[in-house]
């Protein structure tokens, strides 16, 4: 090792980590730096950055390196604190190393990326004396270890894709590979490491043993064996407890599928749902695979489709008597395309940039250690912060050739949509679901029963995946993939051009077939340009007189709600454009006309004038349905006289950007979904905790498409928690109404009061972004000093990120609008307060939305009372839902929207809830009430 160490010239290094000061009410970051030289550390400095702390390290060696764990972060901290400029000059001659760079390379899919972290992945005695300095030495060393054991097949891998880059890691590729040339071990496994195998997205196995003369129903006493107390899940559960509305809801849906029915099975919190379709959907599917019978789980979040594939399917797997095959399958774009990663790692450099080819170094690890080729395990790798990058790498349709593919024994769509048709429960999320059925079932093949979980979503995830849309960026990526020459060439037809240059081909032939492809690549140029000039027209058109709300960056970024503009057939900015959209059609003419020369010319070929001939040519016939896709697309949209469709655009988020996207949605989706989905069901269960209005789901029923359907039961069954005991719910009538102008500082004040006075965990759900971002930048400023952490959607991290340190910090306040009024669990402690700042109703004006109700009016209903209303009701109950989450949680909702108790629609929001609300006259009533309620259960 000391050798290794020496040759690589990390023999003598410093590592300096940083990290807020653990005491409460202080902000103060900690600063910890040590040196290693010849296998002994030295302290450095440890405390708050001091004024003269470069002063302090400025006579240590300018020629030793500095590791740093997170170098953005780091110098962004020592900037903050002295300074950019100071900074920047000091290190711009010092050779700094980034530790979790190179983690997030060795390890790719790590939950999460902290020295805290990998001090449990790595078996080392750590030390309570230990600093985060000294840790970072014993981190950077075991991570040279491991990278010595790297096969010389990756290591050369590494130093392919790091050439060129200004990464140091790429010296430290070079020199471990020179090292290591005179023999290294030929597998990757670093020794002592606690990380799992990464799972497969496949359970059981395929064979069906049952083969019965006719459909077997589900049998009641088996739903009773399994949930009673006593039973199959008492068995295996320690704290199981029979829940009587679990019983119900199961033996309803068992019901549904023994006499091919539709269900909406509403579901209070707490009452164990996914179990109660789970194991009635099992137990149908499994005896009645013998004729072709299997289900279809569909899930709007992540969460929620994780949960039942990794947690609830295996402990049923485990649990039930019968054998079952269960698959989770997600849309094409989340795999990796075996043939694309291959062409990559032949010549790195011709296919991607030197950034872009540092951003993938973690998919060489993490590709091999991969069952699925699902990138959303490939941590290290970030895919949603490098889409750009993503999409050079994912599967998509217009690539994949099938059976065609040389790839394709190791295509991982092609195994896991094979396992789909041979699987008896198959989990997918609503986007897929829908996307399916645009696809006319060649995702998911034929079946005939289905669960859709989260059901409350169903009608807006079929408008969006219903309807079209079109912008620069959809258009360039088409473009990107077919020709472009920026840094470098890429794309279809400069592959083509490559094999022909080694191809058999006459030089007449070669000659023809490269000025077909020279037309081609002019033309795909000319139509990129012209594409350019409309939508920067187009955008001038839609801005021109305008006062445009521009996202500020120092905020929640979002699209304005109020830069979204709805338009028809007599609107003007496509009318004035109409020069620069006959260019783009004209140039897309002429791109289709090249292509489909090229085509022709194509077939006839000998199979042997290239390798991979045939795949060429489909590939250009895909890329010229996707072309015409495209200019579909933009005669819809530019014509715009669908009566059954709403047209909007959005204006860019950012200035001097062209990035105006338009969409056009049905209107009704109820038809599309009885015709293209319902009519081939026989079991359909539509499962949620919201689906009624007052315990009336005609709302529901009318929006989905079940109003008219024979065959349709619905019931619901309440939480088994007791609401009136666990919480309470206070609604403060003191504050000014929420029109008046008053309410947004009111509002802010008594949540600052509330959270100082109680020092609970507190989520405050918001309608407004301009208020929530007020609020915020108020509390930041008022509560600087004090020891509760305030976290802010689209501020302080991901969702997932903010959600889990909420959940960590107990009595940290989360912000949180839109999405957050459902789908985050954050039981016990960490969630004791949930204010709702204003009864969410959706915004009139959004293009959607006010198309909605006026189709509500013209059909002589009230848009108000028969659209706005039950949709405010169901995301108003959605929002209840986050506070209890378990038998033991207690807790008090704040309802600061006084129009609940105002209005005469009020009720309908209260008469939701599962416990009666309480009106409070008095902010110090209100104060008081909260803190008797918290004492009364300590």
């Amino acid at each position: 090792m000391k050798k290794l160490l020496t040759h690589i010239g990390l023999n003598d290094f410093i590592s300096l980590s940083i990290r807020k000061q653990s005491k409460p009410k202080s902000d103060d970051l900690i600063v910890d730096a040590s040196r290693f030289t010849d296998y002994s550390v030295k302290k450095i400095y440890s405390g708050r950055i001091p004024d003269d702390f470069l002063e302090r390290i400025d006579d240590l060696p300018n020629d030793v390196p500095w590791i740093f764990f997170d170098s953005e972060f780091t110098l962004d901290c020592l900037s903050k604190s002295r300074g950019h400029k100071a900074i920047e000059e000091f290190f711009s001659v010092r050779q700094l190393w980034d530790a979790l760079e190179l983690t997030r390379i060795l390890f790719p899919d790590l939950t999460a990326y902290s020295i805290e972290n990998i001090e449990n992945v790595i078996e080392f005695p750590f030390e309570k004396k230990h600093t985060s300095s000294e840790k970072l030495i014993v981190i950077v060393l075991y991570l040279i270890e491991g990278l010595a054991r790297v096969d010389l097949r990756k290591l050369s891998l590494l130093v392919k894709f790091t050439e060129h880059s200004r990464s140091p890691l790429k010296i430290l590729f070079k020199k471990i590979a020179e090292h290591n040339k005179a023999g290294a071990p030929t597998a990757f496994q670093f020794p002592k490491v606690k990380i799992p195998l990464l799972p497969s997205n496949t359970i059981g196995d395929d064979s069906a043993d049952s083969e019965p003369d006719s459909a077997q129903p589900v049998p009641e006493k088996a739903i009773h064996t399994v949930f009673e107390h006593g039973g199959l899940l008492n068995a295996h559960f320690d704290n199981y407890e029979e829940r009587a509305q679990q019983v119900k809801l199961a033996l309803a849906i068992a019901a549904a599928f023994n006499q091919s029915q539709f269900v909406l099975a509403e579901a209070g919190t707490g009452t164990g749902k996914s179990l109660a379709y789970l194991v009635p959907a099992i137990y149908w599917t499994s005896q009645n695979s013998h004729a072709g019978e299997s289900v279809v789980i569909s899930t709007h979040t992540k969460n929620l489709q994780e949960q039942l594939f990794y947690k609830d399917i295996p402990q049923l797997r485990k649990i039930l008597p019968i054998p079952f095959y269960a698959v989770l399958l997600k849309g094409r774009g989340n795999y990796i395309c075996m043939k694309k990663w291959k062409t990559i790692c032949l010549d790195p450099a011709g296919h991607l940039t030197p950034t872009e080819r540092e951003k993938v170094l973690p998919v060489i690890f993490w590709i091999d250690r991969t069952q699925t080729g699902d990138i959303s395990e490939c941590s290290g790798f970030q895919h949603e912060q490098n889409m750009s990058v993503w999409n050079k790498l994912a599967s998509e349709s217009a690539y994949c050739q099938a059976q065609k593919c040389n790839s394709s024994d190791e295509c991982f769509v092609k195994k896991i949509r094979d396992a789909a048709r041979k699987a008896q429960v198959t989990v997918v999320n609503h986007s897929l679901l829908f996307s399916d059925i645009i696809s006319e079932n060649a995702i998911l093949g034929d079946y005939t029963n289905l669960i859709i979980d989260e059901a409350h979503h169903v009608e807006k995830t079929a408008q969006n995946y219903l309807g079209v849309g079109l912008s620069l960026w959809s258009v360039k990526n088409f473009v990107i993939s077919l020709y472009e020459r920026d840094q470098l060439e890429s794309g279809v037809l400069l592959q083509l051009k490559q094999k022909l240059t080694g191809s058999r081909l006459s030089k007449g032939e070669s000659t023809g077939y490269s000025s077909l492809l020279a037309e081609a690549t002019m033309a795909c140029t000319e139509f990129w340009i012209k594409t350019q000039e409309l939508f920067t027209q187009l955008t001038i058109e839609a801005t021109s007189g305008r006062s445009v709300d521009f996202e500020d960056t120092s905020v929640l970024k979002t699209r304005s709600r109020e830069n979204k503009l709805r338009y028809d057939s007599k609107n003007a900015i496509w009318k004035n454009t109409k020069d620069e959209l006959s260019a783009f059609f004209a140039t897309s003419a002429q791109l289709d006309d090249a292509l489909l020369k090229l085509i022709d010319r194509m077939k006839d070929w000998k199979s042997d004038i290239f390798e991979d001939g045939d795949t060429m040519k489909d590939m250009l016939i895909l890329k010229r349905d996707e072309l015409k896709k495209i200019l579909e697309t933009a005669q819809f949209l530019s014509d715009s006289n669908d009566i059954d469709y709403v047209y909007w655009y959005e204006l860019p988020a950012k200035e001097r950007s062209y990035d105006i996207r338009f969409y056009g949605v049905p209107l009704n989706v109820a038809d599309i979904l009885k015709a293209r989905l319902y009519e081939k069901l026989n079991t359909c269960v539509f499962s949620s905790a919201t689906l009624s209005v007052a315990g009336n789901f005609n709302y529901y029923k009318s929006r989905s498409g079940l109003m008219e359907l024979d065959n349709v039961k619905q019931f619901s069954v309440g939480s088994p928690f007791d609401f009136n005991d666990q919480c309470r719910i206070f609604i403060p009538s003191f504050l000014p109404d929420p029109s008046s102008a008053d309410f947004s500082d009111a509002s802010s004040t008594l949540i600052e009061k509330i959270i100082l006075e109680n020092e609970k965990g507190t989520l405050a759900l918001f309608t407004s972004y301009a208020m929530m971002n007020k609020c915020y930048r108020d509390m930041k400023r008022r509560l600087k000093n004090r020891s509760i952490t305030l976290l802010m959607q689209g501020q302080d991290g991901s969702r997932s990120n903010v959600t889990q340190r909420f959940f960590d910090e107990r009595t940290s306040v989360l912000f949180g609008t839109d999405s957050f009024w459902e789908g985050v669990d954050v039981p016990g402690e960490s969630l004791e307060i949930l204010i709702i700042t204003k009864l969410p109703f959706e915004v009139p004006s959004d293009p959607l939305v006010a198309a909605k109700m006026e189709r509500v009016t013209s059909m002589g209903g009230n848009s108000f009372f028969d659209y706005s209303v039950p949709e405010a009701v169901i995301k108003f109950r959605q929002g209840f839902g986050r506070l209890i989450r378990s038998r033991s949680d207690r807790g008090i909702v704040v309802i600061l929207d006084n129009r609940v108790i105002s209005k005469n629609y009020g009720r309908l929001f209260l008469n939701s809830l599962p416990a009666a609300a309480q009106t409070i006259s008095s902010e110090s009533m209100l104060l008081k009430k909260m803190s008797d309620f918290f004492t009364s259960y300590i």
